[in-house]
């Protein structure tokens, strides 16, 4: 799990995956009361390329509560994610501005299941309540963390090497 996060943190996609040792990951993403997860390997290498190019990964997650048992943790508290406007329009704010940064917080509960192997097979989170403009502040420049402009350089980086690629 804590080798997932880390490949959050660096944008690395390569590390993020290894740490599902498991052929067929899969994420139960609930929005709405559907399930919009990715399910298997490339599935959910896309799901996070998706969030990369659209510059979604610069996040704080505030976990105030730890629950753990022998197939599952449990982690809840606040996300704070920082955002490009267009993301923030793709998210259902049809009045941000694509050439400003938001900050959105939201709370936020994730199930993380693993086999009986002990290995990391998914995630389990709700979208729901985290898309509007609740809870939501444009950032003035100077706000803009250091974060973020790591992750727009490793997103057009990213971008350059996926279209060298067949």
């Amino acid at each position: 799990m804590l080798e997932h996060l880390e490949g959050e943190v660096e944008f690395d996609l390569d590390r993020l995956m290894n740490a599902y040792p498991v052929p067929e990951p899969s994420y139960r993403v609930w929005h709405d009361g559907a399930d919009v997860g990715p399910k298997g390997r490339q599935a959910v290498r896309d799901w996070y390329a998706g969030h990369l190019r659209a510059r979604g990964l610069v996040l704080q997650y505030d976990i105030e509560t730890i629950v753990v048992d022998d197939r599952t943790v449990v982690t809840d508290g606040y996300m704070s994610a920082v955002l490009p406007g267009q993301n923030i329009r793709d998210r259902g704010v049809p009045d941000a501005d694509p050439a400003r940064v938001y900050l959105k917080r939201f709370r936020n509960c994730i199930l993380w299941p693993f086999d009986e192997a002990g290995r990391l097979i998914g995630e389990e989170f709700h979208l729901s309540g985290n898309l509007g403009a609740s809870d939501l502040w444009v950032l003035e420049d100077a706000d803009v963390p250091q974060e973020f402009h790591r992750l727009t350089e490793a997103a057009e980086a990213f971008e350059k090497k996926s279209a060298s690629l067949p």
